[in-house]
């Protein structure tokens, strides 16, 4: 699985760990702060942060000629021993 990994052009590592007929795994290392643009999957997906900080805003399209913000959701995960 690793041959398919690579640097992803919204700034963050993409590790491939498992991928099967069903499931296909990765971990993704963001090493920069830069924001990711824009964009769509075309498929579900479970995602769960390890640590650091994860902004997650959901995005519709606006019938007039706009894009609006449905809703946003900040979480952060810090390492238990920093409590």
């Amino acid at each position: 699985p690793c041959d398919s990994s690579y640097e992803h052009n919204n700034g963050f590592l993409k590790i491939s760990l498992l991928k099967t007929d069903f499931i296909h795994a990765r971990l993704h290392i963001w090493h920069r702060q830069e924001k990711s643009t824009i964009h769509n999957h075309g498929w579900d997906f479970v995602s769960c942060g390890l640590y650091g900080r994860i902004q997650f805003t959901n995005f519709q399209e606006d019938d007039a000629d706009g894009i609006e913000v449905d809703k946003t959701v900040l979480r952060e995960i810090r390492d238990p021993k920093d409590n």
